[in-house]
């Protein structure tokens, strides 16, 4: 019996573990886009970048 539960423990472990890569591979991905919208409203002038909202990029200068 302490088997089965020592494999449904690890098993939990691995899990979890994989969870917490796919979240942190996700907040990357999401941080790589914001990068990516950041650069082109800059270099293009296509974004705004100036803006009064609660954390908006304001006054970048080029």
């Amino acid at each position: 019996m302490a088997d089965i539960a020592g494999v449904l423990a690890l098993n939990q472990a691995q899990f979890q573990q994989n969870l917490a890569i796919a979240l942190t591979k996700q907040n990357f991905d999401a941080q790589k886009d914001v990068i990516n919208m950041v650069t082109e409203a800059a270099g293009t002038g296509a974004q705004s970048l100036n803006s009064s909202g609660t954390g908006q990029i304001v006054n970048v200068d080029v």
